[in-house]
């Protein structure tokens, strides 16, 4: 699977390389019909033929030129042939002959094999490797060499025998091995020793750390710059002619030359990660351009593999377990897809990171986690749901499941933001109606109300017969509680103005709904017997609420909050002071706010000020001063209020004076 997801990676990272040295000549189809044709030459061809590439290359530039074809028998043609092309192999270019190892021993004459010992040990730029390691190199008993005219004349000689993966696809590339304790390059290496000897020497310092590389491939067939035998073999002809030649010589300018076949019936074709019919020429050519480019792929070492194994299985198993639904799918797809955009990204990079082992365990870890959270998870999060469902929006239950550590059953001091409605003049409604449409009267209000609660992420407290409790900032923490509850309050009165008429046409009546807001300090947790208890607050502040709920009534107001409240809003939402009031049971005024929408016109800010200068005077008890602030004013229920207050006072025979309204009720 690892190397199979390799090969998706060197396909999908495959690009031709650029400016680069390497030239192919290859013996295709159509130079095989050319020869045949034209020059009435079948295959194999007279050596001849190879003398003409040589010609043309060194009247190029060539620097070095490799032949991927072993020369094993004297030619058909004749002795002459043979001695025509090695003269050529002599005089021109250096030349790389290709040889090939053997595992068993071979039938090679004990001259030519002592003649390729003798060259090979006295090669300068090998001399080095013969301080390798024997553990990195193999050693083979036979050999496969060629005529041996051309093992005398040849510069050089590269191993051709190619060394396949496990599942049988060419991937690597060895350096070297040895025969009878000499070194023996594969073909690419002594091609690169024979262009660039001074890069060499300087190369073989560090090739004992590893005698194997894995090739970085650049396409599929003919992605290297590849040239047809044929069409050079004209262009040496016209050359002789006096014409231009058909490929012009600067083609081959200062290249590094490979010949080689990649006709179908020369069996001279691998299965490599890009093609499944590789020629053998491009493979050497790709392993001569890795070499010079220093382009190879770098595998990680077992134990840097591991590691790099687990951290996006470590990573699955922190999902898993720290998130839920949605999120959890997203942050699983990431992981899976961030670590395959790695591994290709690395790929593209040169580096060879583990692909299907991390994969699998990725899978594994996301199903085992999932079955161990769900057998020891999975009951006290249904407990969670099944609990909290009715008291608040499945967002609120979502984040409790996600960090239980935020729910504390039994009872904690939290400071919220309580809400408190109620149905003027209920008790009348209920009298004009029906039970039955009663019913459904208030089950529609309560439902509308209970929805915009909960969608806000608030917890529904209680319902006291049209009456609705609320409270923001448990069992989660919500940093914006106040904000969120005075916006649930101005919604509740705007829904509330469709759902009359509603009301009207099928019932006959309209209603009118009274809200108090304070944030204080309370107690919330469940409360009540061990059979039977209930998810609330308990405290002062939740007392406050209520009263500033009734205290709406003397004012003419449908929504009115604490001082606490409005400190919290900002300037997220515009109010207007309504003064300050002394509820039932509390010694101490408390000082009460009006929230304003668009509809009001006090929500212009020019006006809101006449009417706190006009509060202000009232404050400080000229009351003649207040009342002519006051009647210049729009009428409101608000500015009618404080006008009555002000005739009853200039009306009352006492001449004390405060500012502070009292609640005589609840």
């Amino acid at each position: 699977l690892e190397l199979r997801a390799w090969d998706w990676r060197m396909q999908a990272t495959a690009e031709p390389p650029q400016q680069s040295p390497v030239r192919v000549i290859t013996i295709d189809q159509s130079s095989l019909d050319y020869l045949a044709e034209k020059e009435h030459l079948f295959w194999p061809w007279p050596r001849g033929v190879y003398e003409v590439i040589l010609q043309y290359l060194q009247k190029a530039g060539a620097k070095a030129v490799a032949f991927d074809i072993l020369f094993t028998e004297p030619s058909s043609y004749g002795v002459d042939d043979d001695a025509s092309f090695v003269s050529a192999v002599k005089d021109s270019i250096p030349v790389v002959s290709a040889m090939s190892m053997r595992q068993l021993q071979t039938e090679e004459s004990s001259a030519d094999v002592a003649l390729f010992l003798k060259r090979q040990s006295s090669m300068a730029p090998y001399q080095a490797l013969e301080q390798l390691s024997s553990e990195e190199v193999p050693a083979f008993e036979g050999v496969t060499l060629p005529i041996t005219p051309v093992l005398t004349h040849s510069h050089a000689f590269g191993d051709v025998r190619g060394e396949a993966g496990r599942d049988g696809v060419f991937r690597e590339t060895k350096i070297l091995s040895t025969f009878r304790d000499v070194p023996v390059l594969t073909l690419p290496y002594a091609l690169f020793a024979e262009a660039y000897p001074k890069r060499w020497e300087a190369m073989q310092q560090g090739l004992s750390e590893a005698n194997s590389r894995v090739v970085r491939f650049y396409g599929p067939a003919r992605t290297i710059e590849t040239y047809s035998f044929a069409n050079v073999f004209i262009s040496w002809q016209n050359m002789l002619a006096g014409k231009p030649p058909a490929i012009p010589l600067q083609h081959f300018d200062d290249a590094v030359v490979i010949v080689g076949m990649d006709a179908p019936g020369l069996l001279d074709l691998r299965p490599t990660p890009v093609a499944p019919h590789f020629p053998g020429v491009e493979f050497n050519a790709s392993v001569l351009n890795n070499i010079i480019d220093d382009s190879f792929i770098y595998p990680l070492t077992s134990h840097e593999n591991a590691v790099i194994s687990l951290i996006p299985i470590f990573c699955v198993i922190l999902v898993v377990l720290y998130f839920q639904d949605i999120v959890q799918a997203i942050a699983l797809i990431g992981i899976f897809v961030g670590y395959w955009m790695i591994c290709f990204y690395a790929a593209d990079k040169s580096v060879w990171l583990p692909l299907a082992i991390p994969s699998l365990g990725m899978i594994v870890a996301t199903f085992v986690c999932l079955t161990v959270q769900y057998v020891i998870e999975g009951r006290q999060y249904r407990y969670i749901r099944n609990a909290f469902r009715h008291y608040v929006s499945p967002a609120v239950i979502d984040r409790i499941i996600e960090d239980p550590s935020q729910l504390q059953l039994g009872g904690e001091k939290r400071e919220l933001t309580i809400f408190f409605s109620d149905i003027q003049g209920f008790t009348s409604i209920s009298e004009s109606l029906e039970p039955e449409t009663l019913v459904n009267l208030l089950n529609t209000y309560l439902t509308a109300v209970t929805n915009i609660i909960l969608n806000s992420g608030g917890t529904v407290d209680k319902y006291v017969g049209d009456a609705v409790v609320a409270f923001w900032n448990a069992p989660v923490s919500i940093v914006d509680h106040a904000r969120r509850a005075v916006q649930v309050s101005l919604e509740v009165q705007r829904t509330l103005k469709s759902l009359n008429e509603q009301f009207q046409k099928e019932y006959g009546v309209s209603i009118a709904t009274r809200i108090g807001l304070h944030t204080g300090e309370v107690s919330v947790g469940n409360f009540g017997s061990e059979k039977r208890f209930n998810y609330t607050v308990i405290g002062d502040a939740a007392n406050l609420a209520a009263r500033l709920e009734g205290a709406n009534k003397y004012f003419g107001t449908h929504i009115m909050i604490s001082q606490r409240t409005r400190d919290l809003l900002g300037d997220s939402i515009p109010c207007r002071r309504l003064g300050s009031i002394q509820v039932v049971g509390k010694a101490v005024g408390v000082t009460v706010y009006e929230p304003l929408t668009e509809e009001s016109p006090y929500f212009d800010s020019a006006l809101c000020e006449e009417y706190e200068q006009a509060l202000l005077s009232f404050d400080s008890g000229d009351v003649d001063g207040a009342e002519a602030r006051f009647q210049q004013l729009p009428d409101d229920s608000v500015v009618a209020c404080y006008l009555k207050r002000i005739q009853t006072l200039k009306a009352s025979d006492t001449r004390e004076f405060t500012a502070l309204w009292s609640m005589t009720s609840k």
